[in-house]
């Protein structure tokens, strides 16, 4: 775990307590299953230029785990962008994010070579639901994605050494 801050206290804003903190780690817990995090976070837009920190136009923090073994991966994270720049708004920015995938390759019997099942999901959250005075369509929208694709593939070696290589493939979202 590393972890760096700092807290003030200025009369420079209406908040008596200001600050910062960056952190991040990595833990294996065990089962070929990785824990990490990122941490990114500070009590008002300004703070980092105020006090001469390097000053990232977009925050980001999240958790994610994943496995992977063998012929198979998974991996999920939460992730939680915050925008430090003065003309967004984040509560019409997908600010909340999650993001997984998982991955298998094996052998598929009678047909030979290697065939991969491979399923993504992805969703992000606008937290303003509010609608639009104009319309009454929401200013901000969510969405939600899962996509998937099996695929083959085989090769082989003709006797006057040409090289042959089968492929198919499906996916969907």
């Amino acid at each position: 775990i590393e972890a760096t801050g700092s807290v003030t206290w200025d009369d420079l804003t209406d908040e008596a307590v200001r600050g910062h903190v960056f952190g991040n780690g990595a833990f294996d817990i065990g089962r070929g299953i990785e824990l990490s995090f990122r941490l990114e976070a500070v009590s008002d837009d300004g703070y980092l230029t105020t006090y001469g920190f390097e000053d990232p136009d977009l925050l980001e923090s999240n958790v994610r785990i994943s496995r992977t073994v063998a012929d198979t991966h998974f991996d999920a994270t939460l992730t939680e962008f915050l925008s430090l720049r003065a003309d967004d708004d984040n509560d019409d920015l997908p600010r909340r994010v999650a993001d997984g995938r998982f991955v298998h390759r094996f052998e598929p019997g009678a047909l030979g070579g290697i065939a991969e099942l491979r399923v993504d999901a992805l969703g992000y959250v606008r937290p303003n639901d509010t609608p639009d005075t104009v319309d009454g369509t929401p200013r901000a929208t969510d969405a939600l994605r899962l996509s998937a694709m099996l695929d083959w593939r085989r090769t082989e070696v003709m006797q006057n050494g040409l090289l042959v290589t089968y492929e198919a493939a499906l996916a969907g979202d």
